[in-house]
């Protein structure tokens, strides 16, 4: 059977040039079908081939045009026809075939009127397609050294590629046939488990530089794609190219671009990142996480949370870790803290010389620098999944970076664990499922935002003075955490229920969770037992295999949804809305306070209803 096939029309190739009629003739190596007549992409790419000249990418072709043979193969295989009503309709299925919106290759001809849509039958008055205007804009682009690497990260590129907001050029660029004395650029693709990746690879006996001459041929490769660079992604390890990125992005492509690398470990744990709007993207640096961790005499529990510390993916992420050690801690303890080694940030080991039970242990254990920073606050008794923090990463990129529409002053932070119980309702706990928005703070594995952490401080510093109602009141009526007098989660609700607050809970099948909690003796713990740790152990989400689907994708539409679409539960897990728990919080204020005076978002004394004056919380 031959490798290409000519389809052509009534007018066979008369009104074609002598070179287009060369180049169907002879055609060169590509896996789309191609010719001088289609419609172009909405959002197309330009590339400069070295027999086609000028090519385009396209959402369909019309005759005459060439096609692989071994395309048409797999789209008759079982049939033994093609049924299409126009070319579109062939366009669209090839482009479904390779999980892609592209329908085929335009090489230029002359300029002439574009037509939009074309039957199968009677396409004699189309003509050439016209030279498109202007740059095009492609917003990422993977910089990968080897063809392993792709295979890794192609299930990310698969699940960006098919969309039309994300254009995407991948270049292979350490993985070098040794053919040619000059470097050059070829085309490839690769058959990936979910689709085909195409990409560009470096050819030739020197291997890439980035001296003068060797930025020359990233600009040669990029001014070929006519791309305007939004999102680079690589690598990161030491080796030219990538000392390139990282000390002066001087093309113009790179002008304002974001780089991200990812530890080649981590590369088939990245589609997850798929999720991300180009805006999330663009803000992938701004965040700034912090881990805390508070310890007392359990070195063993310890030592099991460091564990799954250390085994959690980061994805090139820089993360200073905060030990927090009570005084009268033991030697062993003491010992596991000094000794734990991390190397993706910095690690600050304090101990109290003072005793002052969890409240002030948990509080003190972290404070924000800025709107940008994080604090995950693990007690000694957790075990976090591998995958916590790109569920944390993920989260946060979304609701305080991304659409405007899903950043709310209302959320305050977003829980690892997925409830398995109501803790709060005074007949006692019972089993729970808290889906998405709940209004109760977790201790078991969390990450709290920096301006609703500071409130916190604040709102503690007035209810310790007493200056407003006395420590024995009860802000929340009819809850259990107001018996719990040395807990932080206490305070924490009144502050939640008077603001209407809530937290963001995963909701994964079979509560699948991205914490655990051992349920150790300590503080609020005082006895062990299996049927009490079973109450509270969940499984935790473990790193896919390969060919597996993203656990963190078992979502709607693959993504996290918007906010309006979330269910907001209240404290005693009723289904609620956020107009509804604000409005609560301000009649509970409007009965303790008897002020219906406007509550500053996160001001403290205007929440308090505390007239401004001098001393010690004069500037809360």
């Amino acid at each position: 059977m031959t490798d290409w096939i000519l389809i052509m029309d009534d007018s066979g190739l008369r009104d074609l040039p002598q070179s287009a009629r060369t180049t169907l003739l002879h055609p060169p190596s590509l896996f789309l079908p191609f010719g001088p007549k289609g419609v172009l992409l909405p959002i197309y790419h330009s590339t400069q081939d070295p027999q086609l000249g000028q090519i385009f990418s396209a959402e369909y072709v019309i005759p005459p045009f060439v096609t692989p043979s071994p395309l048409l193969s797999s789209f008759v295989a079982g049939s033994g026809t093609l049924e299409y009503s126009s070319w579109a309709d062939f366009g669209h299925h090839t482009a479904t075939h390779f999980s892609d919106t592209t329908g085929g290759i335009l090489f230029q001809v002359e300029s002439r009127v574009l037509p939009h849509s074309v039957n199968l039958i009677g396409s004699k008055s189309v003509s050439p397609m016209a030279a498109p205007p202007g740059p095009l804009r492609t917003q990422f682009v993977f910089f990968l050294p080897t063809r392993e690497d792709l295979r890794r990260a192609a299930p990310l590129i698969c699940a960006m590629q098919g969309t039309e907001e994300k254009q995407l050029k991948v270049l292979i660029y350490d993985d070098i046939p040794k053919q040619a004395a000059q470097q050059d650029f070829e085309e490839a693709s690769l058959q990936g488990s979910r689709c085909i990746v195409k990409y560009d690879f470096l050819t030739g006996r020197t291997s890439l530089s980035f001296t003068r001459e060797g930025s020359a041929i990233l600009s040669g490769w990029l001014d070929n794609q006519r791309v305007s660079v939004d999102v680079v992604m690589s690598v990161k390890e030491m080796d030219p190219l990538i000392g390139f990125l990282r000390s002066e992005l001087n093309h113009p492509s790179f002008h304002d671009a974001t780089v991200i690398l990812i530890p080649r470990k981590d590369l088939d744990h990245i589609e997850w990142m798929s999720s991300l709007s180009l805006e999330e993207w663009k803000s992938w640096h701004t965040p700034q996480i912090v881990v805390s961790v508070i310890t007392k005499d359990r070195p063993q529990s310890l030592l099991r949370l460091f564990e799954s510390l250390s085994n959690a993916r980061y994805f090139g992420d820089s993360l200073d870790l905060r030990i927090n050690v009570e005084q009268d801690c033991d030697t062993e303890t003491l010992d596991v803290a000094a000794n734990m080694i991390w190397p993706i940030g910095r690690v600050f080991l304090h101990r109290r010389i003072i005793h002052a039970d969890l409240l002030p242990a948990v509080l003190e254990s972290w404070y924000p620098q800025s709107n940008d920073s994080y604090g995950v606050l693990l007690e000694d008794d957790v075990e976090v999944s591998p995958l916590f923090y790109a569920w944390i990463k993920m989260t946060i990129l979304r609701y305080r970076y991304g659409d405007s529409n899903d950043k709310i002053p209302a959320l305050f932070g977003v829980s690892l664990y997925q409830q398995k119980h109501l803790e709060l309702p005074l007949e006692g706990r019972r089993p729970f499922n808290p889906r998405s928005f709940f209004s109760v703070p977790c201790s078991w594995g969390a990450v709290y935002f920096p301006d609703h952490w500071r409130e916190f401080h604040d709102y503690l510093s007035f209810r310790f003075a007493e200056s407003v109602f006395t420590l024995e009141d009860n802000v929340v009526e009819g809850v259990r955490s107001n018996h719990w007098l040395k807990s932080w989660k206490r305070y924490f609700i009144e502050l939640v229920y008077l603001r209407g607050y809530v937290m963001l809970y995963p909701n994964y099948e079979d509560f699948l969770s991205l914490s655990t909690n051992h349920l150790e003796v300590g503080s609020h713990v005082k006895v062990r037992s299996s049927e009490r740790e079973d109450l509270f152990s969940l499984p935790l989400m473990q790193l896919q295999e390969p060919q597996e689907m993203c656990k963190l994708l078992d979502l709607p539409n693959r993504r996290l949804p918007h906010v309006e679409l979330l269910p907001v539960l209240n404290l005693t897990g009723s289904l609620t809305s956020l107009e509804e728990i604000i409005q609560r919080g301000e009649s509970r204020r409007l009965d303790i306070m008897q002020c219906d005076r406007h509550a500053e978002l996160h001001g403290i004394r205007s929440l308090m209803c505390s007239p401004k004056a001098s001393g010690p919380f004069s500037q809360l």
